[in-house]
Order: C-alpha cells, then sequence, then structure tokens
C-alpha cells in the first residue's frame, strides 16, 4: 500500500511536509481536486472520439472497424462516468484515497490504450496520417497533462497507454519501407512527451505545494483562535478547577449591583489546607480542591456562580437569593456536604469547610464590602473548633 500511494502520490515536496497526519491531508485534497475533473476526462474523451471517427471516414477505414473502436472508447467513458459517481458518493479517506485512485487510474490506461490503437486503423505507409494521428494523440496526452497535474501518473498512463500502439506501429512502419520519416516522427513524439513529462513533475511540485502552504495556513488559523479561546477562557477561569475566577467574580456581582438585583454571597475556605499540602505536596493539594469542587457543584441552584478567589477559598453567588432564610439554608447544605473524606492516591483525608455569608444590598451596597464581610464572617466560624486533620 505504501509503494501505491507513493506512485500514485508522486511529485510533493517533502521536506515542506513535516507529519504523516500533514501529508495525509494534502493527498486527499489532491485526490478530491483530480476527482472534481470527471467533466473534464469525458469531455475530451467524446471530442477525441470525434476527432478520431473524422479523420478515419476520411481515410477511408472499414465503418465497421471504426463502429467497434468507437464503441469500446464509448463504453469506457460510460465506465468512467459510473465510476467517478461512486466515488463522488463516497467519504475519502486516507485510507480508502490510494485504491479509488489506483482504479480510476485503470480506467484511464485502458481508454488510453483504445485510443492508441487509433494508429493501426490508419492506412499503412501514408506520411499524412501518421502526422495527423501524431497530432490526435498529442492532443488526447496533452489533456491529460492539463488536466491532472496534481497526479502526475495519471499523464504517465495516457502517455503509456497512447505511447505503445503508436510506437509499435512507427517503428514496425520504418522497417518495412526504410523511410527515416517513420523514425523521425517517432522520435519527435518520444522528445516532446518525455519533455511534457518533465514539466507535468514541476507542475505537480508547483500546485502541491500551494495546498501544502493552504493546509498550513488552515492550522496556522486553527492553532491562533484556539489560542484565543484559551486566553480568553483564562481571562475568567481558574486554570486549575476551571471554576470562574475572581476577576469574572466581580464582575458579576457589579453587574447584579447594576441590575439591581437582591442577592447573596458564600465565601468557602477549607480547614487545614495549608498543613494538608505541607504534608503530602501540592500536588495532592490541587486534587484536593479539584474533589472540593466536584463535590460543592452538583448541590448549587443553576442560576449560582461558583468561583475560586485564590488559593483554597471560593465563593458562591446566588443570584435568586431575596432572605437570609435561602442564603443560610445554602450554606449550611454547602457546609455538611463538604464535611466528607476524599480518597487521592490511596490516602483519606477528612475535611471541613469555614463558611460566612451576606446578602446585597441588605448588609452592604458595594463589592468590596459585602466580600470584606463574608470574609469575616467565614473567619469567625473558622475559629470555631474544626481540628478534624490529624497529619
Amino acid at each position: 500500500m505504501s509503494i501505491l500511494h507513493s506512485l500514485i502520490f508522486f511529485g510533493a515536496p517533502r521536506s515542506e511536509i513535516d507529519s504523516n497526519d500533514l501529508n495525509d491531508r494534502i493527498n486527499l485534497e489532491r485526490a478530491k481536486i483530480y476527482f472534481s475533473h470527471t467533466k473534464i476526462s469525458l469531455l475530451s474523451l467524446f471530442l477525441g472520439l470525434i476527432i478520431g471517427v473524422v479523420l478515419l471516414d476520411f481515410f477511408e477505414v472499414s465503418w465497421t472497424l471504426i463502429t467497434l473502436w468507437s464503441l469500446a472508447l464509448s463504453t469506457l467513458g460510460i465506465v468512467l462516468f459510473r465510476y467517478e459517481q461512486h466515488v463522488h458518493a463516497l467519504t475519502l479517506t486516507p485510507q480508502n484515497v490510494g485504491i479509488l485512485i489506483a482504479k480510476r487510474l485503470g480506467i484511464s490506461f485502458g481508454i488510453a490504450l483504445v485510443w492508441g490503437l487509433f494508429i493501426p486503423l490508419m492506412p499503412e505507409s501514408s506520411k499524412l496520417a501518421y502526422t495527423l494521428s501524431y497530432i490526435a494523440m498529442s492532443t488526447f496526452v496533452h489533456i491529460g497533462f492539463l488536466s491532472f497535474s496534481l497526479i502526475p501518473m495519471q499523464f504517465c498512463i495516457n502517455f503509456l497507454g497512447v505511447l505503445l500502439p503508436f510506437e509499435a506501429t512507427l517503428v514496425s512502419e520504418y522497417f518495412k519501407t526504410d523511410d527515416p520519416f517513420f523514425a523521425i516522427l517517432a522520435a519527435i513524439f518520444m522528445l516532446c512527451e518525455g519533455v511534457l513529462f518533465l514539466k507535468a513533475l514541476v507542475n505537480a511540485k508547483t500546485a502541491v505545494r500551494v495546498i501544502v502552504l493552504n493546509e498550513k495556513l488552515k492550522d496556522e488559523i486553527l492553532a491562533s483562535a484556539e489560542a484565543k479561546k484559551r486566553i480568553e477562557y483564562l481571562a475568567y477561569h481558574d486554570h486549575l478547577t476551571g471554576v470562574w475566577n475572581r476577576r469574572y467574580i466581580e464582575n458579576f456581582i457589579d453587574a447584579l449591583r447594576k441590575e439591581r438585583h437582591t442577592f447573596g454571597i458564600i465565601l468557602l475556605d477549607m480547614n487545614y489546607f495549608k498543613e494538608i499540602n505541607d504534608t503530602y505536596g501540592h500536588a495532592f493539594g490541587d486534587e484536593l480542591l479539584i474533589g472540593f469542587v466536584q463535590t460543592m457543584q452538583p448541590a448549587l441552584p443553576k442560576s449560582a456562580c461558583l468561583g475560586r478567589l485564590g488559593g483554597d477559598e471560593f465563593i458562591v453567588v446566588l443570584r435568586e437569593c431575596h432572605s437570609y432564610t435561602v442564603l443560610e439554608e445554602t450554606m449550611l447544605t454547602l457546609k455538611a456536604l463538604l464535611k466528607k473524606v476524599y480518597t487521592i492516591n490511596a490516602v483519606e483525608i477528612t475535611s471541613s469547610t469555614s463558611v460566612g455569608a451576606a446578602l446585597y444590598p441588605i448588609d452592604a451596597n458595594d463589592v468590596e464590602a459585602l466580600i470584606r464581610l463574608a470574609d469575616e464572617r467565614m473567619y469567625a466560624d473558622k475559629h470555631k473548633d474544626h481540628r478534624i486533620f490529624n497529619p
């Protein structure tokens, strides 16, 4: 499969493709463009068919042979059309794209070979017939060159299929007649198509390089968008727990004040968190804070806003809180819920939480005063007997 892919997707500037993922995406893009040339392929085929029939009739070739040749090309044209319809109904993937193109190339080789049989049908030793045939053959190959620069193998298939019968006929004529015209025409055909093949490789590299640049640009735009999104996220979220940070909470409370909402805040502080950190390490403490948040979040009302002010201090803003009764019920529920055993790395820690609350605008009219009052009440709660941690 790797050899098949290498042959089909020959011409890519490998030095500019720095990952397998990028290589797959480039090959898929090449394949999409390649399979988008169905109309051009069929148009060139049937235009060539008409030109061939006119030339064969001009040189008075039997209509039986003309008909058989035309039917063979027409049949292959229909096969090509049906196959490309089938491909367009599929989703191209790195796994199937090589096989799909290989089958397409097989059909193309059959078409080129039948097209090349146009030459043996011409009158023997007719220089005019072979000259016109050369023009017709070259036109067919050139159309492949123009239409399939992203897949140089297509050009090779067109060239090889046409070349075999054409060159064989010219060489045969040369040995029959000993006329250098046929040898010269064969050499010209080989030379011209050889130069064209080299040009096809250059075009392929240029076309693929454009795709590479486009894909890399997409990556940069995506990375930039993700970075911007990440910066915006970190601007208002706590990087460890994922809850809102102090900046967002202050803005949120300020917005509620401007809307003249009555709301409550609850400050929560994990007891003896410093001792836990000192005993088990900061990584352990981080896991404990994450577990603390995960325990609390499901118990909060949907309209509540949970944030981390710093360290082990958290705040809950209750948007729809209009009385001390609701505020106290929520505060006591959280206090009871957060008195639990956490198991981290096979270590069990029993922890409790100090809480303090305040109600706006009854307790204070500005954000700083409201948080300060809730903080004082929380520390008053902390000064009670909470000796649970025993390292």
